[in-house]
């Protein structure tokens, strides 16, 4: 059962975290592991103490990234090869990994002497990209047998996760569950590794999900036997927008609502994980779940109860999700109030730049340019162009009116349908909506909310790998993975045109149906 994995593999590689200290491998220096990377900086620039103050920090939860200090992260790499070997030897950062196992993991299917000449090619890249010419900011190291990290000069979040995760596992201390299990939880901002489905992460993500399930599992477990049922909720669903198909999330949360008196809204969590799990492993729910669901209550204990997590049931239906039930029109995008001049090859652009079948990457474009240069008309023309593509699943959201960024949240909830736009929980439905299938949000008219929808946009892209942002401002948003697509006003007519080149001006031929519609033209 999902709960559990069940996958041999899988076992043994988690078996082998409970000695995740030991390094798998001999180093090719003797001592420990603080002492081996002491000397390896030493070694390469004859230092007689580290001295080092730059501390480099790898994200291996979400979309591979590194960062110095307060400097920028980098999140694009030259080659995917180089990016592959840096989330490596950032997921053993307690060893040096040999040559040969990098070689093997990375490319399996190369002949060994074009593999060994590949790794060389990825270290000497990232060390340029990273490092340049400043031997101060030493990240990676390597010899004639293995590469790693310096580990007195990085650190993982990763690391630290499985660090608390360790704490929290062998602890019996109930405050030190909760604060360690909070910890590993609250660093797990995304899957690791998102974007990487290379054969050799694959167990490192299953037994990341193992050991994720079960902080969630603990922390919800103590607050449950606190009488935080609200609390409890709340995580857990937040926790399945990471990892939607861990049974042993759902049935804490099915008991957490049961517990608190909101039985219907039990039955409709059993119901999606049911719903899960055929779609996903054609399985059942386990006996556990549907004993979970048995200890509901009674519906007439049920009806007394406000529901808060999921929206009540009305006339027009809903859905677990949050969105009312209705066809994908619902999902209104304004009609076009003209027709479109000039942009014909910009809708084709954006159209490709768009689509849903695209891989993880450029996900966020915004439409940049001055007032009235016609940023509204291209992305609604852009929207409806992509309804097929998105069978329907297209979100407008007009901020021109909005000036508390407080709201911006209320106002995406409003365009979902979600009942109940304003309460503490939609944030938490809007990831769940939009994780589970692909969505394209649009934005129109958000220069005005600079910085603060900035952070929730990197939220959603973080949370929900399937969702897409267009937006229009007159200015950018200063996002790493911000695509500009700089558009200006339309062309004018020159003095020395004839007249027939002039009607066939675009900004002209806009002027004339602009003029039509109002019944300013003589017929």
């Amino acid at each position: 059962m999902q709960g559990s994995t069940g996958f041999l593999e899988t076992a043994q590689f988690y078996d082998s975290l409970n000695n995740w200290h030991a390094p798998k491998v001999q180093s090719p220096y003797t001592g420990d592991l603080a002492n081996f990377g002491s000397f390896a900086i030493r070694r390469r620039h004859g230092a007689t103490s580290i001295g080092n103050s730059h501390m480099w920090n790898v994200r291996l939860f979400g979309h591979l990234e590194i960062q110095r200090e307060q400097e920028q992260p980098i999140r694009k790499f030259r080659s995917r090869s180089a990016a592959s070997v840096l989330a490596y030897i950032a997921l053993h950062i307690d060893r040096a990994v040999p040559r040969e196992e990098l070689c093997e993991a990375i490319w399996p299917d190369y002949d060994p002497e074009l593999a060994r000449s590949s790794l060389r090619t990825a270290v000497f890249s990232l060390r340029k990209q990273l490092e340049g010419n400043d031997e101060t900011s030493t990240v990676i190291d390597a010899d004639r047998t293995h590469v790693w990290l310096i580990p007195d000069s990085v650190a993982t979040d990763y690391s630290r996760f499985t660090k608390a995760f360790k704490v929290s596992e062998s602890s019996k201390d109930q405050t030190t569950i909760f604060q360690t299990s909070q910890e590993a939880v609250e660093l797990a901002r995304g899957q690791l590794l998102m974007g990487h489905e290379e054969t050799w992460a694959t167990p490192h993500q299953i037994a990341f999900e193992e050991m994720f399930s079960q902080c969630v599992v603990n922390l919800i477990r103590i607050l449950d036997g606190q009488g935080r049922h609200d609390e409890a909720i709340r995580l857990g669903r937040s926790a399945l927008t990471l990892a939607p198909v861990r049974e042993d999330i759902h049935v804490a949360v099915i008991r957490s609502l049961s517990e608190s008196g909101h039985g219907s809204e039990a039955v409709r969590q059993f119901e999606t994980l049911e719903r899960l799990l055929d779609e996903q492993w054609g399985e059942a729910p386990s006996a556990e779940a549907v004993a979970a669901l048995e200890a509901r209550p009674t519906e007439s204990q049920d009806r007394s109860a406000t529901s808060r997590f999921l929206p009540q049931s009305s006339d027009s239906g809903s859905q677990s999700g949050g969105v009312r039930d209705s066809d994908p029109s619902a999902l209104l995008i304004p009609k076009l109030s003209r027709r479109i001049f000039g942009r014909e090859l910009d809708v084709e652009e954006l159209h490709e730049d768009l689509k849903p079948s695209l891989d993880e990457f450029d996900r966020l474009w915004t439409v940049i340019g001055p007032g009235g240069c016609g940023k509204t008309v291209l992305a609604i023309a852009v929207a409806h162009d992509l309804q097929e593509d998105y069978e329907g699943r297209i979100v407008f959201v007009d901020l021109s009116t909005l000036r508390d960024p407080g709201l911006v949240l209320t106002r995406i909830a409003e365009s979902l349908q979600i009942a109940s736009p304003g309460s503490a929980d939609a944030r938490l439905r809007i990831q769940e909506i939009f994780f589970q299938l692909p969505h394209l949000l649009v934005m129109d008219n958000a220069e005005h909310l600079v910085p603060t929808i900035s952070d929730l946009i990197d939220e959603l892209l973080e949370r929900c790998p399937k969702l897409r942002i267009l937006t229009t401002s007159r200015r950018l948003l200063g996002l790493e993975s911000e695509r500009a697509y700089p558009i200006t006003t339309l062309p004018f007519p020159s003095l020395n045109q004839d007249l027939s080149e002039v009607a066939m001006i675009p900004s002209v031929m806009l002027y004339i149906d602009r003029a039509k519609q109002y019944g300013l033209t003589s017929p």
